[in-house]
């Protein structure tokens, strides 16, 4: 018995016969039933109504005069994918009918055609066409979501080969269309593959997996951090029918935490405060300057830690960080410290010395308590 929904089916239908008697008897049949009817009796009327109109259901008579309908066939096919094409004939043969199927018929019946055939086959193929439609809708709209989102998708099917990716997967991940129906487990992008293994595991046992913040070496060798959420994509019944992984890309959300982290603990400063910031930011400015730089501040403010992340922060950081406590030497000393001395130059000098200022040759040199010093000096 056929469900009221599929009975109440309207649509428009072309009949294609050369025989006036045949279209006149099957498009009343039609008609009676509460559908709107086109005929034709050649293929150029029937490509002229084609291209007026939009038909839901076609009838072509394979043996046309001095023409064949399956030339009918591909052109409706090629012109409108889902409408359903249904040949009849009366001299029936295997080889045409199952070039007919081949060629992407939806059935094929022959002469003389019954009332209750016709009624079925047409309220067949209209249902058909309806749930293709809806299929058509709700891989459009997938499609749709896959463009938008920013993430990379992937998707198994329930045997774990590749079903579908979007744009970002293909991008990111190296995903192509040959791959396609492959066996996901056996598929090689010159990454580890914990994505896919987690589509496997959530596959099947039919549970969510979830991967945090994974390190992910792509083909090119480019190193991402992502996190991966894996999930089956469950039936009615309770069983899968395949699995969906969703790859974020956090590198750079990572990449900011680590600035961040870096910016409250510089160089072995801490300190996160807009003040601080502000310090931080000036010393990445000055890192590189080939000039002098007075540090001020009350002692145990951390002046020589702001030298040494001066010092670290530039080109200089891998040449020598000399430091002189001006403070704790005499002026005689610290000139002998700063610049060196020759053996002899005064008693004690027993032996050359490199001076301060030589050691921190294309380095840093932090002259702690300047201040102190005179001015002589």
């Amino acid at each position: 018995m056929i469900p009221k929904s599929i009975q109440k089916l309207q649509g428009r239908i072309l009949l294609v016969d050369d025989n006036e008697g045949v279209c006149f008897t099957l498009g009343m049949l039609l008609k009676k039933e509460g559908y709107q009817v086109e005929s034709a009796a050649c293929l150029g009327d029937a490509a002229k109504l084609i291209g007026a109109f939009h038909f839901d259901v076609a009838f072509v008579d394979i043996m046309l005069a001095n023409e064949n309908g399956l030339d009918l066939l591909r052109d409706i096919k090629l012109a409108s994918p889902s409408t359903q094409v249904i040949m009849f004939t009366g001299c029936p043969q295997i080889e045409s009918a199952a070039e007919a199927v081949r060629l992407g018929a939806f059935d094929y019946i022959t002469k003389p055609i019954r009332y209750e055939t016709l009624i079925a086959v047409t309220r067949h193929a209209l249902s058909s066409k309806t749930l293709n439609d809806e299929r058509e809708r709700y891989r459009a709209n997938l499609d749709a979501i896959f463009r938008t989102v920013t993430d990379s998708i992937v998707m198994v099917d329930q045997h774990g080969r590749l079903a579908q990716f979007n744009s970002m997967a293909e991008r990111t991940c190296g995903y192509h269309k040959d791959l396609i129906e492959s066996d996901a487990s056996e598929i090689q992008l010159g990454c580890g593959g914990e994505c896919r293994v987690a589509l496997m595991e959530a596959l099947k046992d039919n549970a969510t997996r979830e991967l945090t913040r994974i390190e992910c070496r792509s083909g090119t060798g480019k190193v991402r951090i992502v996190s991966v959420t894996a999930t089956p994509v469950v039936e009615s019944d309770g069983t899968a029918s395949g699995a969906v992984a969703v790859i974020r890309d956090e590198t750079q959300l990572v990449d900011l935490e680590r600035s961040i982290l870096r910016l409250g603990r510089f160089h072995g400063i801490v300190g996160a405060s807009a003040p601080m910031q502000r310090v931080y930011s000036l010393i990445e400015s000055l890192a590189d300057v080939p000039t002098t730089v007075l540090i001020n501040g009350e002692s145990g403010t951390g002046k020589e830690l702001v030298a040494a992340a001066l010092h670290c922060s530039g080109s200089r950081g891998h040449k020598p960080f000399v430091k002189v406590n001006c403070s704790a030497l005499s002026e005689h000393l610290l000139e002998s410290e700063l610049f060196g001395h020759v053996r002899g130059a005064f008693t004690g000098a027993i032996s050359d010395k490199i001076g301060r200022f030589q050691k921190a040759h294309g380095g840093t040199l932090f002259l702690d308590e300047i201040g102190d010093v005179s001015p002589a000096i």
